[in-house]
This record gives C-alpha cells, structure tokens and sequence, in this order.
C-alpha cells in the first residue's frame, strides 16, 4: 500500500475533509502510513495518541492508552532521534 495515501486518508479523517470527522480512522490510517516509515505520519499518530490519552485523563478513564505503550516499535529508534534532533535550540 502507499503510505502517502494511507497518510492522506489519516489527515481527511483527523479533520472531517470529505469524510466524518473520526480520530480511530485517522489514528488506524496514520498508524499504517507511520508503520512503512513515513515520518509525518509517524509525528501525527504520536499527537492523536498523546491528545486521546489527555482526553480520557479529563474524563476520569486515565487508564494507560493501549496505543501509547505500543507505538513506536521496540527499538525504533529512528522516530525518537527525529523528534530530538528537531527539538534542539541552535543559537
């Protein structure tokens, strides 16, 4: 499959773009993008992960985000060097 597209499906349903607006599609269509190796795609499953986990936290279900514990990978340390190496303050 083309992660672009899978990429582009999480992002229409992240924001209702011709479809309903649906954070367990957007999340399900950035996770197979992101699982392919697409670093955008990686950065918006991590927010929607990190921004649901918030939501249930408010609601009194803080409960750990199955998702959370899994992504990224074991050993995918390419995805946590990115969001380091971008993060740095260069004066």
């Amino acid at each position: 499959a083309d992660p672009r597209a899978e990429f582009s499906a999480g992002l229409c349903y992240e924001h209702g773009s011709g479809v309903p607006k649906d954070h367990a599609q957007a999340i399900n269509w950035y996770r197979k993008a992101a699982d392919q190796g697409d670093n955008i795609a990686q950065r918006n499953l991590q927010a929607l992960l990190v921004d649901q986990e918030g939501q249930q936290q408010k609601k009194g279900t803080s409960a750990p985000a199955r998702a959370l514990r899994t992504w990224p990978p074991p050993g995918d340390n390419e995805f946590e060097s990115e969001i380091s190496e971008e993060n740095e303050v260069i004066i």
